[in-house]
């Protein structure tokens, strides 16, 4: 399957919109769109104790129904996401808190779910099975499988391809009318040809479809071509006429707050690096368990228990900086909870520390401390 692939596919998507739709092009939308086609799905699999058994299907959530569902958690923190921007800083780059969203909630799940589907399709596409992953067990038909929908149905009468034919030449030539017309109509003509394709070859038979995959087609294009784009260009048109959304920052009571969230963070930061550094002593003592579930050799293990050990105790100290408001706690927390890309939702904590607010709560706290040492 692909993996840094998806990046090329989500960029392959959005480039013709940056070269030529610049007018209404915002590079969050873009960016956004190409983290989730990259990262979207499989960013489940990294919680993959919650894949759910319910005896009749599983609910795996790099499926695409259920990762619908598990869009719905990426959505939130995209839209958080787009309160920020990479830009160039004297040094280097530097993430900039542009103090509010680009995206609310369901632009951000729109974006996310179009994502999902374009990554589901590349997989499809790159697998050897050529499965489409629809719904552990229950839907996940082959390509081979939509080639044969609709086969052996109806009259199966040659002679109907004629009628087939006929209806072309006129959906043909109202191609030349219809996009002169407003989009709803275009959408009626856009139906209209669909249904004609389905109850045509399910009533006549496929020989009204001259023996073509033409119900697969249809399936496949409105699901991962129509679907995904369309959400896609909704989102660039609904961001666009919200070009300057009311921010929902509140500077008073967000300054108040961040003082309680600072010590929330430091301590959901103590507790995961805990957890990593809990990891890194168990991999040195090579647990029997662990050795046998993941069959490595003894050397991997402790090589990558050291690694761990180390990065564990590192961030519980940038934990307990945190709390003491040492800037370069900070920094050493957002380079290690940007190693954690594969799970999204750590990286809340990283973009949370680059919020104005909070720097000014270090800085602050800096300048506090050299005035209390002259005094």
């Amino acid at each position: 399957m692909a993996f840094l692939g998806h990046f090329i596919v989500g960029l392959s998507i959005i480039l013709p919109l940056f070269f030529f739709y610049r007018e209404r092009f915002n590079h969050k939308v873009a960016a956004i769109f190409v983290i989730s086609n990259w990262i979207g799905p499989d960013s489940a699999q990294a919680y993959f104790f919650l894949k759910f058994d319910f005896q009749v299907f599983e609910w795996d959530f790099h499926y695409l129904l259920p990762f619908a569902i598990w869009a719905v958690l990426l959505a939130f923190f995209f839209s958080y996401l787009s309160r920020f921007s990479i830009v160039r800083s004297e040094k280097f780059l530097m993430i900039q808190d542009d103090m509010k969203k680009t995206l609310d909630w369901k632009n951000a799940y729109f974006i996310v779910l179009s994502g999902g589907i374009i990554h589901t399709i590349t997989d499809t596409l790159t697998r050897s099975n050529l499965k489409i992953k629809f719904f552990e067990t229950f839907f996940e038909p082959t390509l081979f499988d939509i080639q044969s929908w609709g086969t052996d149905l109806g009259i199966q009468g040659k002679q109907v391809q004629l009628i087939a034919y006929l209806i072309m030449i006129v959906l043909t030539f109202l191609l030349l009318f219809i996009f002169q017309q407003k989009s709803r109509d275009v959408l009626i003509y856009f139906i209209s040809l669909i249904l004609i394709i389905i109850v045509g070859g399910l009533a006549i038979g496929d020989g009204f479809l001259g023996g073509e995959y033409d119900i697969g087609t249809v399936f496949f294009s409105i699901i991962f071509i129509f679907t995904p784009l369309m959400l896609l260009m909704y989102v660039f048109n609904d961001v666009h006429k919200q070009s300057f959304l009311k921010s929902e920052i509140d500077k008073n009571n967000e300054t108040k707050t961040s003082q309680k969230n600072l010590f929330i963070v430091s301590g959901v930061v103590i507790l995961l690096t805990g957890l990593v550094l809990a990891l890194g002593i168990l991999s040195i003592l090579q647990v029997d368990f662990i050795i046998d579930s993941l069959n490595f050799e003894a050397v991997v293990f402790t090589i990558l228990g050291i690694a761990l050990s180390v990065i564990g105790s590192l961030g519980i100290l940038s934990g307990i900086g945190l709390m003491l408001r040492l800037n370069v706690a900070r920094y050493i927390t957002m380079v290690l909870f940007s190693l954690l890309l594969l799970f999204v939702f750590p990286l809340t904590i990283v973009f949370y520390l680059a919020q104005n607010d909070v720097k000014y709560l270090f800085h602050y706290g800096l300048k506090k401390k050299k005035i209390e040492k002259e005094v």
